[in-house]
């Protein structure tokens, strides 16, 4: 309460009268504050996506998308006029709370919903002209999946991923490097990317359609069709459980491919935006890239006792799944005709 009493004087927007309530996030500490002028969220950015250069290329990027009518946060402005404060070292942005719920998984509607703003998105972000200050190197780097493996060589084997299952991971690797070097990721098309579209980064209204596109930390210039591969994994997917923000075990539990929902998806957004024949080709790629990625990387989060399952459980079941689908080329024949190759 003492912290947030004191971002508040940054700012005109009356005292807090309720105490702060969490409102997840596994990076970044965000919780809604009640004032006598209304509700706010209150968020308190991760010291490794708070470099004033990020910062400030995310509120531009934001400043850009809601003169486009794109339902993403816009923060307030403090006193100083700028949209974030950096009190004790610590920045803070504060935005306005825009009512809406959670994703309904099992709802064809709002996967659907969920592509077409997708699609809505990437238009408007297109003409963007970004501000130096946010190159990020490509995402899901097969080099990065590659190194955890290694560093895991003997856990994994202790663990009985030896053998075929080893060789299977490793496999899937080289498939990506493979097919998606450097040369062939960075010629694909390419503009500012939303970077972690999943539910938990997307809100909607009582009638399935989008009420808010949350949580800009991970927008840089990347492959579009890398925000469509998260679209596919974890609105497509289906999954045991919701997409929990708080909890990494919850945000990266494992799925299964779906044709009807990945063709719903894959629908809503081309007829929107449509995707060229070595975005769809490749999109499976990217997939499998992502899935490895998240399990490498998020194994960070969760204490060290418990690493090793974390990365291993529901692993190989999503990737064994990919291999035995049809192309994704016939599952957007099916709603739209995809643009011609551009690589």
């Amino acid at each position: 309460m003492d912290d947030a009493a004191c971002v508040l004087e940054r700012y005109e927007v009356g005292h807090a009268v309720e105490p702060p309530l969490p409102a997840g996030g596994t990076a970044n500490t965000n919780c809604l504050i009640t004032t006598d002028r209304g509700r706010f969220v209150l968020r308190r950015r991760n010291p490794k996506y708070a470099v004033p250069a990020y910062v400030a290329f995310d509120h531009r990027f934001m400043e850009h998308l809601a003169r486009r009518d794109v339902p993403t946060p816009l923060a307030v402005c403090a006193r100083s006029g700028s949209r974030w404060a950096v009190v004790s070292g610590d920045t803070y942005e504060l935005y306005p709370y825009r009512p809406g719920r959670p994703h309904d998984r099992r709802s064809l509607g709002e996967i659907r919903a969920a592509a077409a703003a997708l699609a809505g998105f990437h238009i408007a972000a297109a003409s963007f002209d970004p501000p130096p200050g946010k190159e990020w190197p490509r995402y899901d780097d097969p080099a990065q999946v590659r190194a955890g493996l290694e560093e895991m060589s003997d856990e994994l084997a202790d663990a009985g991923v030896h053998g075929p299952g080893r060789a299977y991971l490793d496999a899937q690797l080289e498939v990506i490097e493979r097919l998606l070097p450097d040369s062939v990721y960075h010629a694909l098309p390419k503009h500012v990317i939303h970077g972690d579209f999943h539910p938990a980064n997307v809100t909607f209204t009582d009638d399935g359609q989008i009420a808010g596109i949350w949580d800009m930390d991970w927008c840089t210039v990347q492959p579009r069709i890398r925000d469509v591969a998260d679209g596919l994994i974890f609105f497509g997917g289906v999954r045991d459980g919701d997409v929990d923000s708080a909890d990494i075990r919850k945000l990266t539990r494992t799925w299964l491919p779906d044709t009807d929902r990945f063709a719903a998806f894959l629908g809503a957004y081309i007829r929107e935006n449509p995707l060229t024949v070595d975005e769809l080709r490749l999109l499976p790629i990217f997939m499998r890239a992502r899935w490895l990625h998240c399990r490498v990387i998020g194994r960070s989060k969760v204490p060290e006792s418990e690493r090793l399952s974390f990365f291993v459980r529901g692993l190989i079941e999503p990737l064994q799944a990919l291999d035995a689908m049809d192309p994704f080329e016939s599952l957007a024949d099916r709603h739209h005709p995809h643009q011609p190759s551009e690589t």
